[in-house]
């Protein structure tokens, strides 16, 4: 395996190794000890086989409750899996269409906005 940044998965979005990355005292994150990807709901058998070969053994799924019923996740099988969502409803549009999405960001500037407010309470959550 070797230390990329971008994973070969053909049916999920957004997977990305976060290995190499400095830290604030200037240590590395180890490689393929944390991985971050989009939704793992279509996942084919190629891309399991690529997760569990790193191998993937957790999968903690931050989304919210309505968003798991509607695409669960599809994991290898040396992964256990941990639903702790962050938002009780889909803050983040991940759920959404293209069409509801971009009725909400027609104006310059919403999407980033959108975004910047939304990363901005997932970290300040009182729940959490």
């Amino acid at each position: 395996m070797t230390d990329q940044r971008l994973l070969d998965i053909q049916d999920g979005h957004n997977f990305r190794d976060l290995g190499g990355y400095e830290t604030k005292d200037g240590r590395h994150v180890k490689w393929h000890r944390l991985i971050r990807s989009g939704s793992l709901a279509h996942l084919n058998e190629h891309d399991l086989n690529t997760l569990a070969a790193i191998p993937v053994t957790i999968d903690i799924d931050l989304r919210a409750p309505e968003e798991v019923k509607q695409a669960p996740d599809k994991l290898p099988q040396t992964a256990s899996y941990y639903h702790l969502p962050v938002f009780k409803s889909d803050e983040t549009d991940a759920s959404h269409s293209d069409e509801e999405i971009m009725s909400r960001i027609l104006k310059p500037g919403n999407g980033y906005q959108h975004m910047l407010d939304v990363y901005r309470r997932m970290v300040e959550v009182p729940d959490c």
